[in-house]
């Protein structure tokens, strides 16, 4: 390495491409209000989670249960 444009292999050594700006893996923790979630979230932090890693975190919406309203036709 002397002063001039890199070689494919010493660019290889100073800035691997797979590391240059990439995580090494993407973890997906679908959450809702449960308490569970929270401890889910937990686990994947102590257990899984590096450095090199991103969490996403996909939040639950619960929707009524209830049948939607019933429409008057009769007009």
């Amino acid at each position: 390495m002397q002063g001039g444009p890199l070689s494919p292999d010493e660019y290889w050594v100073i800035s691997p491409p797979a590391l240059l700006h990439q995580p090494a893996s993407t973890i997906v923790v679908a959450i809702d209000r449960d308490r569970n979630s929270q401890l889910a979230v937990k686990w994947v932090v102590d257990h899984l989670l590096s450095g090199a890693s991103h969490i996403v975190l996909l939040h639950e919406r619960t929707t009524s249960r209830r049948p939607p309203a019933r429409r008057d036709t009769t007009r």
